[in-house]
């Protein structure tokens, strides 16, 4: 990092690689970016922060980590493993009032936390299998006992698969 500026309500980040200069990556896009972090006006300016920048040829710091990471990986069982589960998390669901409460009796989940993964899973808006995965993980956060909390967060990739496969 080679600079920082702040005022009350914005943090602007210039980046610069250390050590020996980075490669291109594909594109033609080089390594480093200006990102600028804003306080959320929902949240009453205490946090959290939102993200947003351009690297240095107008392209989304966003978009440069997936083509570094898909540069970087492919060809090897890690992309083949992201490719899985980007596929599976693709899928839709038709019916979330039967795939729902099929995945939680197949993941023994209580009922009560069946009908919170249900309604996490519409709130989310995200009708595929990726949703059930990330409705699994909203509800483990909002779980006081950490024990059960991590056995459920642990229990997602598996729910996906599972309402992938209903």
């Amino acid at each position: 990092m080679n600079k920082s500026e702040a005022d009350g309500s914005r943090v602007a980040v210039a980046c610069r690689p250390r050590g020996p200069s980075l490669p291109s990556l594909p594109g033609g896009v080089r390594a480093g970016a200006r990102l600028s972090l804003r306080r959320s006006r929902s949240s009453g300016g205490s946090a959290p922060f939102g993200i947003s920048g351009t690297s240095l040829l107008g392209v989304s710091p966003v978009s440069t980590a997936r083509v570094a990471l898909a540069s970087t990986y492919a060809g090897t069982p890690a992309a083949a493993k992201i490719a899985e589960l980007t596929n599976t998390a693709g899928t839709d669901i038709a019916n979330p009032d039967v795939t729902i409460p099929l995945v939680a009796a197949k993941l023994r989940f209580t009922e009560e936390h069946q009908q919170q993964i249900l309604r996490h899973f519409i709130k989310g808006g995200d009708l595929s299998a990726g949703g059930v995965m990330h409705a699994v993980t909203s509800v483990a956060q909002t779980i006081p006992d950490a024990d059960i909390a991590h056995d459920m967060e642990t229990q997602a990739i598996r729910a996906m698969r599972l309402a992938a496969a209903v």
